[in-house]
């Protein structure tokens, strides 16, 4: 009996520890996108809606990623700016953002994006919207 309370003591350690150091491995994969994502200002590199490159939609906005998770698109040239909010899954490899009420260009923006690549200037996302895959290229400012 003793030995059996031992045995079942010991695999419910291993399962915690287990399951403990996956939630801090997690937690460490969150903080990477986090600190890739507030450490620069960003700017549209690309953005195709299908085939429809709509890019120049973006000329002028650059974006702001904050630990709280808010993000500002701003536009000098037309004093424009903007604050939505945004969380990264680095699990599932993705980032949504959402800026309420927004019009175009940065309501195209909202969603959830895969990272699908990523060098040493920036990531690339893309996500489907109504059978349109949308493809959206970052890269520092």
């Amino acid at each position: 009996m003793k030995s059996t309370f031992i045995h079942v003591f010991l695999i419910l350690l291993f399962v915690s520890t287990i399951s403990g150091c996956k939630k801090q491995i997690d937690k460490v994969k969150a903080d990477a996108v986090v600190d890739v994502m507030v450490a620069n200002k960003w700017v549209v590199l690309q953005y195709m809606e299908g085939s429809s490159n709509v890019t120049a939609e973006f000329d002028g906005y650059d974006f702001q990623f904050s630990r709280d998770y808010t993000v500002v698109g701003a536009n000098a040239a037309t004093s424009i700016s903007k604050t939505g909010t945004w969380s990264g899954n680095a699990s599932n490899q993705t980032i949504a953002a959402n800026f309420v009420n927004a019009t175009k260009p940065l309501s195209r923006l909202n969603g959830t994006w895969a990272i699908y690549s990523y060098d040493s200037n920036g990531p690339k996302f893309n996500q489907i919207i109504n059978g349109v895959e949308m493809k959206l290229e970052l890269r520092k400012k």
